[in-house]
């Protein structure tokens, strides 16, 4: 997939309760693997770390219901992995929080 320099992906997830959440999730594996990556968290606007020039870098997120629910936790910097952690071991925040 060629996008150019100007142009960088979004992710819209839908709605759809837990099985959409899940398919979601799938999705985001599945987008992984094919060298696309994550950006969230909270940063300085002013840090080198907040915009990663890739083609292949989300950087803007919209959800819908259970998709608002995954693309939340992209946007706040959790990677796939932590999130598939959080849905089967039941726990997402470090216990300082």
């Amino acid at each position: 997939m060629r996008l150019s320099e100007k142009n960088h992906p979004s992710l819209v997830l839908s709605g759809g309760g837990i099985k959409a959440a899940a398919f979601h999730i799938g999705v985001c594996l599945a987008l992984r693997e094919k060298g696309f990556s994550f950006s969230g968290g909270f940063r300085r606007a002013d840090s080198p770390e907040t915009h990663d020039p890739s083609p292949l870098n989300f950087r803007t997120y919209v959800g819908s219901s259970a998709g608002s629910v995954i693309s939340t936790l992209l946007a706040a910097g959790y990677d796939v992995d932590a999130i598939i952690h959080a849905f089967t071991q039941g726990s997402i925040l470090p216990s300082t929080i």
